[in-house]
């Protein structure tokens, strides 16, 4: 997705799901879903910023993109994780923007309004 569409002056601040939530298979990195990439700090953030692979530099959860999303929907306060979709797309939605709403905290997630109305 082009990097001229984040919402501007959005920033990944403290949050690091993806480095935990995302399944990554990068020449340069390999890790598995739920599991904390090797390169987190025990403090957050990456020991290898500068350095980190295309795909960790190419990444961005839509809460980056969508400016209808308040800050409280960033994933590591929100315990949710949107991602965008690019496979297995059902019949008849090809062409449209498909989304994942994965839960990465508590469960009760689902239940809160702002969650549901969107």
């Amino acid at each position: 997705m082009d990097n001229k569409l984040l919402v501007e002056n959005r920033e990944c601040g403290e949050c690091t799901a993806c480095c935990v939530e995302l399944t990554i298979e990068d020449p340069d990195l390999v890790k598995l879903p739920g599991v904390k990439c090797k390169n987190l700090h025990k403090s957050g953030g990456c020991k290898i910023y500068n350095e980190r692979p295309k795909t960790c530099r190419d990444w961005y959860c839509m809460w980056r993109f969508m400016p209808q999303l308040s800050n409280e929907w960033r994933p590591d306060l929100k315990g949710v994780m949107i991602k965008r979709v690019f496979n297995n797309i059902p019949p008849g939605y090809e062409g449209k923007i498909a989304l994942n709403f994965e839960i990465i905290g508590k469960k009760s997630a689902i239940h809160d309004m702002d969650f549901i109305e969107v």
